[in-house]
């Protein structure tokens, strides 16, 4: 077994906030100098070592430094007085000790140089492809727990942590050079290359939209009902969790969708037995001071008039919820649509007459006429 060392940079540029984009996070009268300020994202001791840094790059607007990614006008004096400043791409280094002689020897098969073009750009290489399935999953982890401490502990909400490789959506090629912009180190040459270990490619799938498909959107009878309402009952805190939940289910945060909806179902219930007779309120009071967690939701819900079925999809969900809040568990994809069928609950439970969860697409149609 060798070594070897991975560069890679993800661009964490935020989606449009009031007309303008942030790039990275923002620092306040001080910026990381580069790798001298790297953080490291492995244990002491541990045999892979993953760190990541930003750099100093900025030019000049006017009295103030801007980040751009080739800008050589850093100036530390005015970055002691400036009240923000933009940390652009992160970057970072992973040095990998347990590669094998068959992977190392698929890298030298391979050397796509930086400045090469795309097009064909590996063999069918199987030592390659194993090599980079390993990188992506040693990385991922640490990059994405950064990102989240970065946007949930310091309030840099508008930092998206990327999407895990997909191999329905794209290579692991385009993932490693796209998403990643990983490099690996050629002892040979003295020189990066691209680590590239399939050929690029996008993969173009149809797939149903989730829900009520493009009936997620606004309709007429939607505006009809708004035009009724005149939308004089004010959004309550439930409602405003299940939206903070659609966005979060869209951006791939299965962790917070689960947090948001399940702290919505517990409130809805709250409200539900406030709502009761005293001496329902005292024997509900009187159980749940005794019984789990599951229990209360189970009974409570029975109670209210809820279904098998649902009663059975809000306990799954509440298990979930559980292992994230206390196991940091990363729900499936198949878990977090079942969050449909709660808020659904939810929403008879609260007496809302709609409430939809749509998504952002590119995709269209037109029906039959």
């Amino acid at each position: 077994m060798t070594s070897i060392k991975l560069r890679f940079h993800l661009r964490l540029e935020s989606e449009p906030v009031a007309h303008f984009k942030v790039q990275g996070p923002q620092f306040h009268r001080f910026m990381p100098d580069g790798q001298s300020d790297a953080v490291w994202l492995t244990p002491e001791g541990d045999p892979h070592e993953i760190r990541v840094w930003f750099d100093r790059t900025a030019k000049k607007r006017g009295d103030f430094l801007e980040w751009d990614r080739d800008g050589t006008e850093f100036d530390e004096a005015t970055m002691r007085r400036q009240g923000k400043l933009e940390a652009g791409n992160l970057r970072g280094e992973l040095v990998m000790l347990d590669v094998s002689a068959d992977e190392l020897e698929s890298l030298f098969r391979n050397p796509k140089a930086v400045n090469e073009p795309f097009g064909q750009d590996t063999a069918d290489d199987p030592a390659y492809q194993r090599l980079g399935k390993r990188v992506v999953n040693l990385l991922y982890p640490p990059l994405a727990n950064f990102i989240s401490t970065l946007r949930d502990q310091y309030g840099q909400y508008w930092l998206q942590v990327p999407a895990q490789w997909d191999s329905r959506r794209s290579t692991l090629g385009t993932y490693c050079s796209s998403t990643l912009c990983l490099l690996w180190w050629n002892d040979q040459v003295q020189d990066w290359r691209r680590f590239l270990p399939t050929n690029s490619g996008a993969m173009i799938r149809v797939e149903r939209l989730p829900g009520r498909e493009y009936a997620e959107y606004l309709t007429e009878e939607d505006w009809r009902r708004m035009q009724r309402t005149r939308c004089l009952t004010e959004v309550s805190t439930e409602l405003q969790l299940l939206g903070n939940a659609n966005r979060a289910v869209d951006f791939g945060d299965h962790r917070q969708a689960f947090i948001e909806v399940m702290s919505a179902l517990e409130l809805v219930i709250a409200r539900r037995l406030k709502s009761s007779s005293r001496a329902i309120s005292a024997a509900v009071n009187s159980f749940m001071d005794g019984e789990s967690q599951k229990a209360q939701v189970a009974v409570l819900l029975l109670a209210t008039g809820a279904a098998t079925a649902e009663i059975e999809t809000a306990l799954n969900a509440l298990s979930v919820r559980n292992r994230v809040a206390h196991e940091g568990y990363l729900p499936t994809p198949a878990e977090t649509a079942e969050l449909r069928a709660v808020v659904q609950t939810i929403k008879r439970f609260a007496g809302i007459e709609e409430i939809k969860s749509p998504v952002l697409t590119g995709s269209n149609m037109l029906s039959p006429p």
